[in-house]
């Protein structure tokens, strides 16, 4: 029951970030891309044809606000019954698994996280340095004793995961003159390699790659994508990330 309460607890947290973080992103970036046209036009230039960029945000810089979190909308319908079921499914998992330990209780967190990822990725096609780059310090941390690696071992995996991704990244940019995928993907990967370590990241890469070619193939077959069309490829890598924590051993 403990574990179901604490699912049904953070999903509606889990709601509002989803919607909330790529706001605030896209708030930042039009702040940013506002002051830069600030300093290349007039004043009265700037105010009558700049559009606003986010509702309900003005682009004066001594009053910009975010709005608080507890105000975000939330998502469809779909989108909040996938994210109840998830929170709760991961915890109970991770309590048969892991049982209710601090080790259990970081994995779940860590769960929680991805979760969050991948409904962002799969809504925006975005995965926030927010969120990866705690994850990836977290993973850190959490093996600092070698809950589940040893540190250099979880160093390694985080390395070699932003570097396998980067590398896939310039190489198919060389070949094809097209990106594959975002610097997201890289931090994600290197994130999840800080917490499984070295030697079980090449298992995590393998079921993420294996996941996003049959999904890519299934959205072809059914006409609902082509072969060129842009997928997230977050979504994959943060499933097989659970997989691959929930088929190892308790920390």
């Amino acid at each position: 029951m403990l574990p179901s309460a604490a699912g049904l607890a953070i999903a509606p947290l889990l709601m509002r970030l989803a919607v909330w973080l790529p706001w605030r992103m896209q708030c930042e970036w039009a702040w940013m891309a506002q002051d830069w046209l600030s300093e290349q036009a007039a004043q009265d230039t700037r105010e009558e044809n700049m559009p606003q960029a986010c509702p309900g945000v003005t682009d004066d810089p001594g009053a910009r606000q975010m709005l608080p979190l507890a105000a975000v909308p939330l998502p469809s319908r779909a989108v909040c019954r996938l994210l109840w079921l998830a929170a709760v499914a991961l915890a109970g998992l991770c309590a048969w698994r892991f049982g209710l330990t601090w080790g259990g209780l970081a994995v779940l967190a860590c769960c929680w996280g991805l979760l969050l990822l991948a409904v962002i990725d799969a809504r925006e096609m975005l995965l926030p340095d927010s969120l990866t780059l705690p994850l990836l310090w977290a993973g850190l941390l959490f093996n600092l004793a070698s809950a589940w690696v040893p540190l250099p071992q979880a160093v390694l995996g985080a390395v070699a995961g932003y570097l396998c991704l980067w590398l896939l990244f310039h190489g198919f940019r060389l070949a094809t003159g097209r990106e594959g995928m975002g610097h997201g993907d890289f931090k994600l990967l290197a994130a999840l390699g800080a917490w499984v370590g070295l030697a079980a990241l090449p298992q995590l890469i393998l079921i993420a790659a294996v996941s996003g070619l049959a999904y890519g193939l299934w959205l072809v077959a059914v006409r609902r994508a082509g072969m060129r069309t842009a997928q997230p490829f977050g979504i994959h890598l943060a499933w097989a990330g659970v997989a691959v924590m929930l088929w190892m051993g308790a920390p």
